[in-house]
């Protein structure tokens, strides 16, 4: 749902740009919002096996196994926000088409 959000402010700042210079400038803002969305994203994905060493996947340990689902999980979110943000500003930038 924050997604679709983010993505329909961005459709509805690119629709209202309208013709002549403004488009740069909106660029640019988009570009901005996405640079600093990307440096506040962890730079590194969690360490799973260390995880696993200080709380190992057992039986007896369900919430262990659950915390190492989940990160698992957040890696792949992560991964993918990173792409997604990295995309959004080369097609900002006219270096590649984003559908």
């Amino acid at each position: 749902p924050e997604t679709t959000a983010l993505l329909g402010k961005f459709i509805a700042l690119e629709s209202n740009t309208g013709s002549g210079g403004g488009d740069h400038g909106q660029h640019q803002h988009l570009l901005d919002l996405a640079l600093d969305i990307e440096a506040r994203m962890p730079q590194h994905d969690f360490d799973i096996e260390g995880i696993s060493v200080d709380f190992p996947v057992r039986y007896d340990e369900c919430m262990n196994t659950v915390l190492v689902q989940e990160l698992i999980r957040f890696n792949r979110i992560i991964r993918v926000i990173r792409t997604t943000l990295r995309d959004l500003g080369r097609a900002l930038r006219g270096l590649v088409v984003m559908s």
